[in-house]
């Protein structure tokens, strides 16, 4: 794998897209989508579902479990939206790769020996062979000296499953990202209070904490059948109470993704127990091109495709 597609390449810089990436594909377990965008002005977009079996996410499964459907599905949506780009932004999911946030007394500046390094750290906490994984990191200042460094990490072979996928349909993916950091564009980077973002989707449900533009909490629980409202408060509400611990700060504010009639219930609980005031994103009235293949007003799925665009 170059450079040009290393997993999550310049990982650090989320808030920051590069403009010269005008398409942005995600390929979800139950749908994938598509947007054309310029300077951050939506001119074309489409989703389309993906049946249940197609894609099945997670760290050591073989995730693209029926590639024709997939390809089929991307080739539709990409003929709605149109881009004489090859390059994209692809977006994957969050079961796919870990995140993991390290104290280090000091983080090497040359990645070939910060990257060994890290690689050791995770081992006591990675199940798969990290010798056969790509990453990408963030170091900053830690709060009480040394380094703070976020970790991506994933096996190589499954990112070659996704990458595999747009390269099927005549594009290249230049950068690649998780699902859930894809929309921690629609926090901005104005507000330096912390925030949360609760991301539900198919299979997985993410959990983030960001404190102006750094990082401080990311997690990603597996779903098994239907989850319950109060199952969802209970995941969701231990990453505020953490990072309330450790960081001696209160978490204010959440969006809330893909939650429909549960976020209203998880906004009462976590305003109630926490203090934290949360809202579902929601697209309605958004001002977007109609799209002839999904129709003039968009859902969930493409909350992920949006955030990356925000963050550009």
């Amino acid at each position: 794998m170059n450079s040009a597609t290393e997993l999550f390449a310049r990982f650090r810089h989320w808030l920051h897209a590069p403009p010269e990436l005008p398409l942005v594909c995600e390929v979800a377990a139950d749908y994938v989508a598509a947007v054309r965008q310029r300077r951050g002005r939506i001119e074309a977009w489409a989703t389309r579902p993906l049946p249940a079996g197609a894609v099945l996410p997670g760290p050591l499964t073989h995730n693209i479990a029926q590639p024709d459907v997939v390809r089929a599905a991307l080739e539709e949506v990409l003929g709605e939206v149109g881009n004489a780009q090859r390059r994209c932004v692809l977006i994957v999911p969050d079961l796919m790769a870990r995140v993991v946030l390290l104290q280090l007394d000091q983080l090497p500046q040359r990645p070939q020996e910060a990257e060994p390094l890290l690689r050791w750290r995770l081992g006591k906490d990675i199940s798969f062979d990290l010798d056969q994984a790509v990453l990408s990191y963030q170091g900053r200042p830690g709060r009480a000296g040394g380094q703070e460094v976020v970790v991506a990490v994933c096996l190589r072979n499954l990112v070659r499953q996704y990458e595999e996928q747009v390269e099927a349909v005549g594009l290249e993916a230049g950068w690649v990202t998780l699902a859930t950091m894809a929309c921690l564009g629609w926090l901005g980077h104005e507000d330096t209070e912390p925030r949360l973002l609760v991301k539900r989707d198919l299979h997985s449900l993410g959990l983030a904490i960001v404190q102006g533009t750094a990082l401080q909490l990311f997690r990603t629980v597996p779903i098994s059948g239907a989850w319950s409202q109060e199952r969802l408060f209970e995941k969701a509400y231990p990453a505020v109470v953490y990072f309330q611990e450790q960081w001696g700060q209160p978490v204010q504010k959440a969006l809330l993704f893909g939650l429909g009639e549960d976020g209203t219930v998880l906004a009462q609980r976590l305003l109630k127990e926490a203090g934290c005031a949360a809202q579902e994103v929601s697209l309605a009235g958004l001002d977007l091109p109609l799209s002839s293949l999904s129709g003039s007003q968009p859902d969930h799925t493409l909350l992920p495709s949006l955030g990356w665009v925000q963050s550009a």
